[in-house]
Formats: C-alpha cells, structure tokens, sequence
C-alpha cells in the first residue's frame, strides 16, 4: 500500500467504519481496523461478528495497492491528533509508516490471517428512502429494552408488508408503533439496538437496499454497509396489546404537556421510588408530582376530552419519552386507572404505555 490522502477524508473514513470495532474485547482480531486500497478506492471496515460498518473513500490516486489491520481505536485517535493537510500511508518492513508534514511515525500491523470476511448478503428485501427508515427507527427506538430476558425486546422490529412498512420497539412496560410508506418482500426482521443506533448516524435522504442471508443482515447507502445479525425469536402480536375499549379520550397541546412533565421531572423522587406524574382527569388535564425532599407541583393544562373522570400515575421519564415523538396535539385514549393507555398522534405514531400502580 502507498496512498496520499488529506487528513479529513481519512478522519472521516475510519470514524466511521471505527465503529463496528469491539474496542473493549479481549480477542484482538476484533478491535481491528482492515483497510485496504484497490479499484481506485480505499476502503475501511470494521466487525465484532455481530455488527460491522464497511465504507469507501471517492475515487483516490495512489501507486500501490495495498491492505492493512491497524488498531481501530488507537489509529483513530492518531490520526484525528494530526495537522491538517495530506497523510501519506505506506507500508514498509511490515510497518505502516504514515507521513505527515515532515514527521513520520511507523505503526505496528497485525496479523490477518485469520481476520473474518466481509459477509455476502444477496437477498434483497426492500429499498426504502433514508429518511422514512430514519422517521421508523427514531421512533420506536425510545421505547426499546437496553437489556430483556427475551431477546426480541432488545432490538427493533421491522415489519415489511408489501405497501408499507411497520416499525415497532417495546420494553414490556411502553410499545410505540409507526407505518411508513414503502413495502417489499413481507417478512419481519428484528434489527439489535446498537445496529438501529448506528443506522440512525449513517443514514441520510439517499435509498437503503436490505439484504439478507440466513442469520445476516446487511443495509447498503451510498458508500457504506452497515452488517447485524437478526435477532432470532417471535416477537409478540402487538394488536393484541392495544386496548379497543376505552372509558376516556382527551386531546392536549404536546408542548404544553411536555413542559409540564419536563418540570415534574426536575423533583429529586422520593427515595426507592420511581419519578411519576400523576394525571387527574377531569374538566381539565391535571398533571402533579410529590417530592418528599422538596415539595409538590401541580399544573393544569386545558384539554378536549369525553368520556368518564379518572385518575391515573405513569413514570415520568417514560411519559416524556412518548411526547417528543408526537405532532402538535396528542390524542390520549385510556382504559382505566390499571389498563395500558394509547397515546397517538395524527401522523400515526401510537405508544401503549402501562401505567404505574399505586
């Protein structure tokens, strides 16, 4: 390998593809950075066998092709700590040496014998523009589990019927649902939190093609390559969770609601306890909050609404969770003081969420 490359294409190549790096692992083969130059191109990829990122530079000039297994997070500090300008890589005596200005410094390469290959996905599933699976994963992506016994609720599920495309995420406790526009080969595929992350930085307006084989899963855009595993497992009728008979409906301005909450949520909870609002539902919304440390906070908030009165506790951080996903107005639908209740907006996004019991 010998190539010339300025600083900020570097820095961004393999910022990115840095990523997919276990950088905490004890098996070295996975805090590897592969780089290699060819067809014009230098690419970088990254993989802790269950997630990787792959991308690629525009077309580059350089007189020698070329790969190399650097140390993904040391190079990436390395090179970010450089002068702006051009880096000349180039391996010598099994050294990279890397050139900047008139410094030079040579770096150890690693052993790649046994580095795992890029996976091959050819299935195609669906293409979907960049900012619907955006919208879809964004979301959802709140309400799913960081960890669960039941592995489906750690990652995000995919939906895809032949018009549309339904997005789901739930930890047991809240499950927020969004269609989007666009189907494909009607499947469901359980995307891993950290992909559905990694998604969500990568992704611009630019098309997605889905691609699966077996147990992979690949998303192509543009230069990049994002690879997952499926998260193997059924994951629940999410129908069946939305309750059809309701007792109560009120409609309430969004950010008026969430300011509210967003002051509860400044009360130190009271000790063993979890921070929780507690609306009374009468000829207005009432949303209070208790603090045995500090004191109490009571607002009322003007509402349209039918049906019965009643009072009803939710936590906190996962109320205000619901509303940054809603437009202007959110339509609240309850089933009873212990029922899970419907929170939806006009632009489809739903969230279920199970109220606390006191």
């Amino acid at each position: 390998m010998n190539i010339k490359i300025e600083k900020k294409d570097l820095v961004a190549l393999i910022t990115k593809a840095g990523r997919g790096a276990a950088h905490n692992s004890a098996i070295p083969q996975l805090q590897v950075l592969y780089m290699e130059a060819a067809n014009g191109k230098l690419v970088a990829r990254a993989t802790n066998m269950e997630f990787g990122i792959k991308t690629s530079t525009s077309e580059l000039q350089f007189d020698e092709e070329g790969k190399v297994l650097v140390n993904a997070k040391y190079f990436e500090n390395f090179v970010k700590s450089l002068p702006a300008g051009v880096i000349s890589l180039e391996v010598k005596d099994n050294k990279l040496q890397v050139k900047y200005a008139r410094s030079k410094a040579n770096l150890n390469l690693l052993e790649g014998s046994d580095y795992p290959d890029w996976p091959e996905c050819q299935k195609e599933v669906i293409t979907i523009p960049g900012n619907l699976l955006r919208k879809g994963i964004s979301a959802v992506l709140p309400a799913v589990a960081k960890n669960h016994f039941r592995m489906v609720f750690t990652g995000v599920l995919m939906d895809i019927k032949a018009d549309k495309t339904i997005w789901v995420g739930s930890d047991t406790h809240r499950l927020a649902i969004i269609e989007t526009e666009g189907g494909g080969n009607p499947q469901q595929l359980i995307i891993p939190l950290k992909t559905a992350e990694e998604l969500l930085r990568v992704v611009d307006d630019e098309d997605v093609v889905v691609y699966t084989s077996g147990n992979n899963l690949l998303f192509k855009t543009g230069e990049t390559e994002i690879f997952s595993r499926i998260i193997n497992g059924q994951y629940p009728d999410v129908n069946a969770v939305i309750s059809k008979d309701f007792v109560s409906e009120c409609s309430v301005n969004t950010e008026t609601f969430r300011q509210s909450i967003a002051r509860i949520l400044t009360l130190p909870p009271s000790e063993g306890k979890i921070q929780s609002a507690h609306l009374t539902l009468n000829g207005a919304l009432e949303v209070s909050a208790v603090s045995d440390a500090v004191g109490e906070i009571k607002d009322i908030i003007e509402i349209k609404k039918t049906g019965q009165d009643l009072e009803i506790y939710f936590n906190a951080n996962y109320l205000i969770d619901a509303l940054k996903g809603m437009p202007e107005q959110t339509k609240i639908s309850f089933a009873g003081t212990c029922s899970p209740a419907l929170f939806a907006g006009d632009d489809g996004f739903r969230l279920v969420l199970v109220p606390l019991i006191r």
